[in-house]
């Protein structure tokens, strides 16, 4: 596979209300123009698991599919840290997501949650160029011939 910058993956697991959808969980996957992996990370949001976690028992969802107690957990000031950390050390110039609008809105609701909305790292994780991968796989995937066929079966 070969793309024409390096891109770290995200996706996010949350609670709450889909309109500011706060992060509990977090993970990226950074690969270079070569398609190589460059850095992989899963954070658990430690407001949310340790100290609240009765928000948790709120989401259906999160109470179906919990996640290991094996998974490092951190503040979430941290995690943004990390993942511009790990961005600026990857040459990171796109994140890409499942319906990146949800993450988008997910990291700038839970920044707000936690008053941090002008932190440094929040703004630089959020200033990448964005690729929608539901959204591409809509434009191409999806259209190829026998899709439908394939996906019935």
């Amino acid at each position: 596979m070969r793309v024409k910058s390096n891109i770290v993956v995200l996706d996010t697991e949350t609670i709450g209300v889909m309109t500011s959808p706060l992060v509990h969980n977090a993970g990226w996957h950074m690969i270079d123009k070569s398609g190589d992996t460059t850095c992989e990370r899963d954070f658990r949001v430690s407001e949310f698991h340790y100290q609240h976690p009765e928000l948790l028992e709120t989401s259906d969802f999160y109470v179906a599919h919990r996640i290991s107690q094996d998974t490092a957990c951190r503040r979430f000031k941290n995690i943004v840290h990390q993942l511009a950390e790990d961005e600026r050390a990857n040459k990171i110039k796109t994140m890409a997501a499942y319906n990146l609008a949800f993450d988008y809105r997910a990291i700038k609701s839970t920044a707000k949650f936690f008053g941090l909305e002008n932190d440094r790292d929040v703004k630089y994780v959020l200033s990448k160029n964005m690729l929608d991968i539901w959204k591409l796989a809509k434009a191409t995937v999806c259209k190829e011939a026998g899709y439908a066929q394939y996906i019935d079966s």
